[in-house]
């Protein structure tokens, strides 16, 4: 029994330090024509960007839509893509509006046509209202651009006492690209018309290894952006597909209300050299006592905070406490460095 684990504990040994295993690579061709590691932008969080729609809606006045979706459908014919597009378009609406109340969901029936014969049978059909705008779309294309796979092999003869033991440990990796589009649209329900450029074509690409993302490619409508997901997502095209729905319902309100809803996809995909300014002036500011008043002035902006509140050290505190729940922080009350870089934002 000790010579079987004398030469088990042999193989072991040779195994550890013969070699390891190798994480796959895309081909070198590949990564020189879509680098992906480019420095200018790190993608933090979509709820961030949601949360800012929202505010900008609220800061801009925008009146309430109307708005229903027959779905958003998976016209890929992806069997590893959820069927629940629709209710993820219905829980970002919802997140839009929830200070701003810039939209509002209509939830009927599975055919337009049947809202307008809806309307004249509604038994208020004096204060029923019919959604002014539709939404459709769906994921359009979903492939894998390339698939890549590395390992290692090892094997080991190992001699104890005229005993002899052969083994053999493997070790692999895979790691592939994949692609998703999505493409929406919106039309007017009263004449079921496509409203000219009231479209969002978003598109993503994940270089992924194994259950972890590594890096994305966000294309949004014509702002094209290259950021780093940072383990924000992971390889499941289902967390893609939600960060796909989120972002385009954004632009597509943005187009929507004709506000300049760029500005918050900022928030999640921000410039890593504007991150580097604003701590130094974070820094600056602090160290100059002038962080509260700062930090005052861009709530009462935002409408986290009444003007006439401004010298109230509690409703200020509040304030901030708001704002953190929001952007998903860690509600201190608190300007710390986090706080800021997304109220200067």
């Amino acid at each position: 029994m000790s010579r079987f684990l004398n030469l088990c504990c042999g193989f072991l040994l040779v195994v550890v330090t013969t070699g390891c295993a190798t994480m796959a690579k895309p081909p070198e061709t590949l990564v020189n024509e879509q680098p992906p590691n480019k420095p200018q932008a790190t993608v933090t969080s979509l709820h961030q960007a949601v949360v800012c729609m929202d505010d900008l809606l609220l800061e801009q006045k925008v009146p309430t839509a109307l708005v229903s979706s027959e779905g958003i459908y998976n016209y890929a014919l992806n069997k590893s893509i959820s069927s629940g597009g629709k209710e993820i378009l219905i829980v970002t609406l919802s997140q839009l509006a929830e200070r701003s109340n810039s939209v509002r969901f209509v939830a009927y029936g599975n055919d337009m046509k049947d809202m307008l014969d809806l309307q004249g049978v509604h038994p208020r059909k004096n204060t029923f209202q019919v959604p002014n705008i539709f939404i459709r779309g769906g994921l359009i294309q979903m492939h894998d651009s390339w698939h890549g796979q590395k390992g290692a092999g090892i094997s080991a003869h190992v001699t104890h006492n005229q005993d002899t033991a052969d083994g053999l440990l493997t070790f692999s990796n895979t790691g592939k690209i994949t692609q998703l589009s999505l493409d929406f649209s919106a039309g007017d329900i009263a004449t079921l018309q496509i409203i000219p450029g009231l479209t969002s074509s978003v598109t993503m690409s994940q270089i992924v290894d194994r259950d972890h993302s590594v890096n994305a490619d966000i294309s949004l409508d014509g702002l094209g952006v290259t950021a780093s997901l940072d383990n924000e997502l992971t390889s499941d095209p289902n967390d893609m597909y939600r960060a796909l729905i989120q972002l385009g319902t954004i632009e597509l309100l943005g187009k929507v209300h004709n506000v300049p809803y760029w500005t918050c996809v900022g928030k999640a995909i921000g410039s890593g050299e504007s991150k580097e300014v604003r701590l130094a002036h974070f820094a600056q500011l602090n160290s100059s006592n002038k962080l509260e008043s700062l930090s005052q002035e861009r709530l009462i902006e935002l409408k986290y905070l009444n003007e006439a509140d401004q010298s109230d050290s509690q409703a200020f505190q509040s304030a901030i406490v708001d704002f953190q729940r929001r952007y998903k922080l860690i509600p201190t009350g608190l300007i710390d460095f986090p706080t800021f870089n997304l109220l200067m934002m």
